[in-house]
């Protein structure tokens, strides 16, 4: 009798941490994907023109990349 009561406790307390780490990783999970999603940022390209050191900044990382430059090269020649 004294065995069964055991096991049959053991089984519960299992069964709660079970839905206490399921909860925690739902939980977690949420946490995460809230964070993930805030960080999107959206970029003014005008205002990033308007700015003279900004500009010639990224002038000077597409010159600078090979890829870069032909890329912005073929999109000059499809407009």
């Amino acid at each position: 009798m004294n065995t069964l009561i055991i096991i049959n406790l053991k089984s519960n307390m299992m069964k709660t941490t079970t839905t206490t780490t399921t909860t925690t990783t739902i939980i977690l999970m949420a946490i995460g994907f809230i964070s993930l999603s805030s960080c999107e940022q959206k970029t003014d390209t005008n205002a990033m023109f308007e700015n003279s050191e900004a500009r010639t900044e990224l002038f000077d990382a597409i010159a600078s990349n090979h890829n870069y430059m032909t890329e912005f090269m073929n999109n000059m020649q499809c407009r």
